[in-house]
């Protein structure tokens, strides 16, 4: 296979790396793959093949960090304490983060804006969200990126800054050291790094920034909440032959509808309670296979009429629907 068909973009080390499912199964067919410089959602065909995908390199890792002296799992330990969360998850700056795709956002997360022409979108490199600009308009020193600073969302800013408030020159002596094992190339420029240097690379904004108000219920969930019934996209019927697709979350007996699976604010919220599911006996209904479509019944009366991609699906939905609208 002639040479010139691929270029190497990034060499990625195994030690520390992490291979990770999203939680949501509407992204069944992704991985992530995060390492301290960089990180990636993979998409693969199908889920059989993407786990076989998360497989190999779960244990290349593990073989790897088989191969590590006693010595060298003395210092990983060290660098698990500093560098993660005492709920396991990394802390910001750590690691590169992965990127939200900007597809899945509609508004800020911050500020709950939609985004528009007018309103920009930035990917927070810290956290790896997708802000407005006016949320992510100062800059942070990042241990991935060698202390060097970067644009960071408000949430993270404060995070970073409180971290390095808390820091002595020894702390940062040791974090420079462990950099070398981290960190692919040479971090020559980090070497006499002081906590003082750190502090001084935050550069806060000063911006306005106006908070749109919405109801609470509405903020009560959040689209990519990991503890929902069901969520996924489904398309809802707005008039005859009109479907809008959004992301829908079913949560303690509430349906909440999305503009996409990443917003923090809901359209709207509807308690299932009383409410009556039911699927068609015709073979097509509005011009769509039958088969994938349910209603949402109140009182008799028809209230929302949805479809899915396929009968499996829409027989997920109509069971947990079903569930939530039982009192007990």
């Amino acid at each position: 296979m002639p040479n010139n068909l691929f270029k190497l973009m990034a060499i990625l080390p195994l030690y520390g790396m992490k291979v990770v499912k999203p939680p949501l199964e509407a992204y069944e067919n992704e991985f992530n793959v995060i390492t301290v410089e960089r990180s990636f959602t993979f998409a693969i065909r199908t889920p059989g093949e993407r786990d076989d995908w998360v497989q190999a390199i779960a244990t290349a890792i593990t073989e790897n960090a088989e191969k590590k002296s006693t010595l060298k799992s003395l210092r990983s330990s060290q660098v698990k304490r500093s560098i993660y969360e005492s709920d396991g998850s990394y802390k910001i700056g750590t690691k590169a983060p992965i990127w939200i795709p900007e597809a899945r956002v509609t508004m800020c997360p911050i500020c709950t804006s939609d985004f528009s022409v007018r309103s920009r979108r930035r990917h927070c490199r810290g956290c790896g969200k997708v802000v407005c600009n006016n949320c992510a308009s100062n800059k942070a020193p990042l241990f991935y990126r060698k202390y060097q600073c970067a644009r960071v969302c408000d949430v993270c800013y404060e995070k970073l800054y409180t971290d390095v408030t808390k820091m002595r020159d020894i702390d940062v002596h040791n974090s420079v050291y462990n950099m070398k094992d981290d960190i692919y190339g040479t971090v020559s420029e980090c070497i006499g790094l002081t906590h003082d240097d750190l502090e001084m690379r935050f550069k806060k904004a000063d911006t306005k920034r106006k908070v749109r108000h919405l109801p609470q219920r509405l903020k009560e969930v959040c689209a990519n909440d990991a503890g929902s019934a069901l969520s996924a996209y489904l398309h809802k019927r707005i008039k005859k032959n009109k479907w809008q697709r959004l992301w829908f979350v079913v949560k303690d007996k509430v349906l909440y509808a999305y503009k996409a699976s990443e917003d923090v604010a809901a359209l709207e919220a509807t308690p299932l309670l009383g409410f009556e599911v039911k699927t068609m006996d015709t073979e097509t209904y509005d011009g769509i296979d039958a088969s994938l479509v349910f209603e949402l019944l109140h009182h008799g009366r028809t209230m929302f009429t949805f479809h899915t991609d396929s009968t499996a699906s829409r027989d997920r939905w109509v069971a947990t629907i079903q569930e939530a609208t039982k009192l007990v």
